[in-house]
This record gives C-alpha cells, sequence and structure tokens, in this order.
C-alpha cells in the first residue's frame, strides 16, 4: 500500500512540473507625443495617442481636451497587429492609434493635456503632458518635404510636405482588390474620375425621349474617403414634372479611371419632360464634411444631363390626342348612374383610367345634342411600379340631358402613345343609353277668356317690368340719394397715423437700446477700468496691494491703447511687442512691470507706494493720449 501511494504522489509532481505556464498578459502602455514641439501660428501639429495592448480590450472613444482657442479636427483610428515572442512564448500584440490635427491662433507657450481612452470601461491618459511652443509666423526656417508614404498612411507628408497629398484611409485599400466587379460597380464605372476623393454624379435611364414620357434621373456619391455628414440641393428643374422616387438604398464598389471607389446610391426621382428641345436637368450641389482633407466642408456639383425631348410623328395621330399624353397599357372604364331620368335632370358618369406613366387629366368627350357636360372631379393615387410611375384616375363627370327619348351618351375615348410600342393607341369605354322621360306639366291651362282680375294681377306681380321705377311726372334737377362718406383727411388720418406711430415707437425703442448698449460699452471700457484701478491703488492702505493695483492698472491701458492682452505674454515678449506697437517708453512700463510684480511678492512691504502710484499715473496718462 505504501509503494502504491509513492507511485501516485511521482505522477502527480511530475504532472505539475510539465504542466504549461500560465503567463498572465501584459498590462497596456499608454504613450502620446506631438510632431513638433515648436511651430508658427495655425501652423497645423499632429497629436499621437498609441495604446499597446494584449488581449481583448477594445480601446474605444479617444479625447483630446486642447486649449479652447485652438482649432481640434476630430480624432482618426487605427488599429494593427502583429506577432511578438517573449521567452520562447508567441502571442499577438495589438497596436491602437488616435491622432488629431490642431492648430494654435496666437503666440505663448501651451501645455496640452494628454489625450484620454476609455480601456475595461475606464478612461486612461497618458502619463506626462504635451508642451508646445507657438511663435509668430516667418519665425522657424521652412521644413525639407517630408519622405512619401510616411507614418500612418502619409499624414505627415499631408501636413508638412510642400503639396498636400491623401491622408490615410483604410478604405484606401480598395486598390489591392483585384475581385471582380458586380453587375452594377460595372454599370457605373468611369473612365475619369471629376475629383480624386468624393464626387457627385447624375446617371439618366435614358438621354433621348417623348414629350410626356418618363426618364429616371439617379443621383450617386463616389467616394474614397469617408465623411460624416453631408446636404445635398437638387436643382428646381423647370422643364420638367418631377415625382420623388423611394428606392432602396444601394451601395457597391466601381472602378474610376483605374481605381476603386465606393458608389452608392443617394435618390433617385421620374421626371417628365413638359416641352420639346435638348432640356437639362441642371446639377446636384453637396457638401460633405470630411475631416481627413484637413477641411472642415467640401462642396462638390455633380454633372450636367442633356435630354433630347421630341414629339410623336404626326403620320398616323388619331384625332383628339393631345401632345404629353403618353403612357403604356392604360385601360379606361366608366359606369353610369341612373339610366332613367326627366328631360333636364343629370346622370353621373364615373370614369377610371389605369395605366403606367404620367396619366393625363382630360379625356375626350362625346359630342351629341342636347347632352351637357360638366367639369370633372379628378381623384388619384401614382405610385412606383418596378420603377416606373403608374397607378389610376377617376373622372366624375355630371351630365345634363334635355331632349326626351333614347339618348346614346356614346364613348369616352383616349389617344395616347406609347414609346415603347412606338405607336399610338385609343383607350375607350361605351357608355350606353339613358332613357330620358318628358317633364309633367304641374298645372292645367285655363280656357280661354276665363282669366279673372285676381289671375291679371298675379301675371302683373310676376312681370319682371314690375319691379322698375314708375315715370318721372315732371322735370327736375337730378338728386343723387344721399350716402355716408367719410371725408379725405379723416381718411388719410386712420390711414397714416397707426403705421407712422409704429415706425416712431420702433425708433424710439432702437434708440433707447443703442445708447444702453454704448453705456454699457463704455462701462465696460479698458481705459474706464484702468483708471478705476489707479484710484484703487492710491486709496490702498498696504503697499502689495497698491503695486497689485498699479499692476492691473498699465495691463488695461495697454489693453486699451494696443488691443493686446499683456497679461498672458512674458514681460520680455512684451517689450518687443510694444516697440512694435509704437510705444516710445516701451522699457520703463515694463520695468515699472517688474517692480510692481516684486513689491507684490517681496517678504516686506516697501513704503514707497505712493511714489510707485505717482509714476503709474504719469506712464498711464501717457499711454492714453
Amino acid at each position: 500500500m505504501s509503494a502504491l501511494r509513492w507511485v501516485l504522489l511521482s505522477l502527480a509532481l511530475l504532472g505539475v512540473t510539465l504542466a504549461p505556464r500560465r503567463v498572465a498578459a501584459a498590462p497596456p502602455t499608454i504613450q502620446a507625443s506631438l510632431s513638433a514641439e515648436e511651430v508658427e501660428v495655425d501652423q497645423p501639429v499632429q497629436v499621437s495617442l498609441e495604446v499597446t495592448y494584449e488581449g481583448q480590450i477594445s480601446p474605444a472613444q479617444p479625447r483630446l481636451d486642447a486649449p479652447a482657442s485652438f482649432d481640434v479636427s476630430p480624432a482618426s483610428t487605427m488599429i494593427s497587429a502583429y506577432n511578438v515572442r517573449i521567452n520562447g512564448r508567441q502571442s499577438i500584440r495589438q497596436s491602437y492609434t488616435a491622432r488629431w490635427v490642431i492648430r494654435a491662433p496666437s503666440t505663448g507657450r501651451f501645455t496640452i493635456p494628454s489625450p484620454s481612452v476609455i480601456i475595461d470601461g475606464e478612461r486612461v491618459r497618458a502619463r506626462a503632458s504635451l508642451r508646445l511652443n507657438v511663435v509668430a509666423k516667418g519665425t522657424l526656417p521652412a521644413r525639407p518635404p517630408a519622405p512619401r508614404g510616411g507614418s500612418f498612411g502619409g499624414l505627415g507628408s499631408f501636413l508638412f510636405g510642400p503639396q498636400p497629398r491623401r491622408p490615410f484611409d483604410p478604405r484606401m485599400m480598395l486598390d489591392d482588390d483585384d475581385r471582380p466587379l458586380t453587375d452594377e460597380g460595372a454599370r457605373l464605372r468611369m473612365r475619369r474620375a471629376p475629383d480624386p476623393h468624393v464626387f457627385l454624379r447624375i446617371v439618366p435611364s435614358k438621354t433621348r425621349a417623348y414629350l410626356g414620357e418618363q426618364v429616371t434621373l439617379s443621383y450617386y456619391v463616389y467616394r474614397r474617403v469617408k465623411h460624416q455628414r453631408e446636404h445635398f440641393k437638387r436643382a428646381p428643374l423647370d422643364d420638367f414634372v418631377r415625382f420623388p422616387l423611394d428606392p432602396t438604398e444601394r451601395q457597391a464598389v466601381t472602378e474610376v479611371g483605374g481605381r476603386r471607389y465606393f458608389v452608392r446610391l443617394k435618390e433617385e426621382e421620374a421626371v417628365f419632360p413638359l416641352r420639346s428641345g435638348r432640356l437639362g436637368t441642371g446639377v446636384l450641389e453637396g457638401t460633405f464634411q470630411v475631416p481627413r482633407l484637413g477641411r472642415r466642408e467640401i462642396e462638390r456639383r455633380s454633372n450636367e444631363v442633356f435630354i433630347d425631348v421630341i414629339e410623336p410623328p404626326v403620320e398616323g395621330r388619331p384625332p383628339g390626342y393631345r401632345l404629353g399624353d403618353v403612357g403604356r397599357r392604360l385601360r379606361l372604364t366608366a359606369e353610369v348612374v341612373p339610366r332613367e331620368v326627366e328631360a333636364g335632370g343629370t346622370v353621373a358618369v364615373s370614369a377610371r383610367l389605369e395605366g403606367l406613366g404620367r396619366l393625363p387629366s382630360k379625356l375626350k368627350l362625346p359630342a351629341r345634342a342636347g347632352v351637357e357636360w360638366y367639369e370633372p372631379e379628378l381623384k388619384g393615387d401614382l405610385q412606383r411600379v418596378r420603377g416606373t410611375i403608374g397607378g389610376w384616375r377617376s373622372f366624375g363627370y355630371a351630365v345634363r340631358l334635355d331632349t326626351p327619348g333614347t339618348v346614346d351618351l356614346g364613348t369616352l375615348s383616349l389617344p395616347y402613345w406609347d414609346p415603347r410600342a412606338e405607336q399610338y393607341i385609343v383607350a375607350d369605354v361605351a357608355l350606353g343609353d339613358v332613357v330620358v322621360r318628358p317633364v309633367a306639366n304641374p298645372t292645367t291651362a285655363s280656357p280661354a277668356g276665363s282669366g279673372g282680375p285676381t289671375q291679371n294681377a298675379a301675371d302683373a306681380e310676376s312681370s319682371p317690368l314690375a319691379r322698375l321705377a314708375p315715370p318721372r311726372r315732371a322735370l327736375g334737377p337730378y338728386v343723387p340719394a344721399r350716402t355716408f362718406d367719410l371725408a379725405p383727411p379723416l381718411v388719410w388720418t386712420g390711414v397714416l397715423v397707426p403705421p407712422l406711430g409704429v415706425l416712431l415707437a420702433g425708433g424710439l425703442w432702437t434708440g433707447v437700446r443703442t445708447a444702453r448698449r454704448r453705456r454699457r460699452d463704455r462701462m465696460d471700457a479698458p481705459a474706464r477700468r484702468a483708471r478705476e484701478a489707479l484710484a484703487e491703488a492710491r486709496s490702498a492702505d498696504d503697499p502689495k496691494e497698491s503695486a497689485a493695483h498699479c499692476e492691473r492698472a498699465l495691463h488695461l491701458a495697454l489693453e486699451a491703447r494696443t488691443g493686446v492682452k499683456s497679461r498672458g505674454l512674458l514681460l520680455d515678449e512684451l517689450k518687443t511687442r510694444l516697440e512694435t506697437e509704437g510705444l516710445a517708453d516701451a522699457e520703463a512700463i515694463v520695468g515699472l512691470l517688474r517692480r510692481c510684480e516684486t513689491l507684490r511678492f517681496a517678504p516686506a512691504g516697501d513704503d514707497a507706494g505712493g511714489a510707485l502710484v505717482a509714476e503709474t499715473r504719469t506712464h498711464i496718462k501717457a499711454i492714453l493720449r
């Protein structure tokens, strides 16, 4: 039994020794850097954040908290992976890179907080902050051209090279895709690209059409870079009637000038020409926000399509045909109710037209004696049927019948041109007969000579001459009927006073607001605040407090004279700036500011506060003169 225990213990120890060791994954490392530590004003600088890690931690939402005055582009990210071998163990290490392009609008030394990223639900930053020195334009020597194809897909050459080049975009790898194009991609192929990054294109279903025939315009967006927001403005198309279609948004890969492009169908619409001739569709204007091109927004205009519109042939044209009546498979039905009326009554004729195309709004009516057709009531519904506009339209007629007897209403018809069959077709429907009864006389005529005075009085009352004024018995001047009249001054007073009052009240209100704004501007003026600070310096008891007020008064006076925020500049830089602005005593002013700063932070106060205030007053008068 003891030998068996030793055997089992030996096997257990051997299994522990030979078991594979699990090595903990290394923690992620975060590094931040600047492409240059000293640049000129408005010169682009690249800020990079690189996270190296193992496993599936998925960094996300990079953020750069640059100074508020900086111009910062959206972040561009890239993820790459590579194999590494450590102590005989092979693992996959990944790198997450986020980059921004920043521009400083003014000179100075700036501290940029390190960019951050979210890892496992927690936002982490690089350890050290970034420091950037911005100098005036033309101060630094010209940079040598960056090599083509530098880091991050050539972004350095885009920022600092002599000619802007395309920035990195993972979708640029389309050029390496040698797979055959789909039918949609092959149909949208082009020989030459209007723009190497993004452009618009209008593709018509046909460039030669008949008057009134449908032409489908498809609006496509070709791109090789990714954009964030887009806005489009279409042409008015005055020579067409347009019907927007609602196509399924399609995307494909096509080839333009030997390079691969993403192409997307933006929208489609069916247009029907209103006149013959060479008609233009105008252009589609689009605005795109493409951060990778170094600009916030770019504008693009599409091509303009011209359509040759012709009339159907005159030979074989049926009577009653109207130009523009074009369609396919049109069918006409009708219903008449009632079929029996009295003379002078009306019947309702309901006709319905169905088919493809822009359905006409008039039908050819039959001509019959004693039959009067009134204007129809139109209803309808047009919709897209496999890329073609079609639907139905109803015509509700009221028909008056005056002649007794059996009346044949005739045939409703619509002659139209079928562009696919290249021939005229007449869609018609027979309306049938309607029985018209004579009107029965409701009163019986009285015998001749039996009319009494009552009947004669009734006839006189019903005569239209009975309502006329009686004849005049004697001649005399004409006296018009008295009517209520308004004097012209009263009328013009009522017309002019209200708008003049509104204008006067508006002018007074505008003047009050202007006076308030000017008074507020005077209250906030740097010169006025400088004098107030000087007064506070004279009334201060503590020399340090008096020096602080003197220093603030000098900075406000300089701002009022030159417009320069002198508190944000070093004293050496301030002296150079003041000499540039034309101040002769720039050196004395900077020396006075140094004395104020020394007195403020001296261990013991200086009793020469009065002399300091007097000197500050002299300089402020000279500055504000």
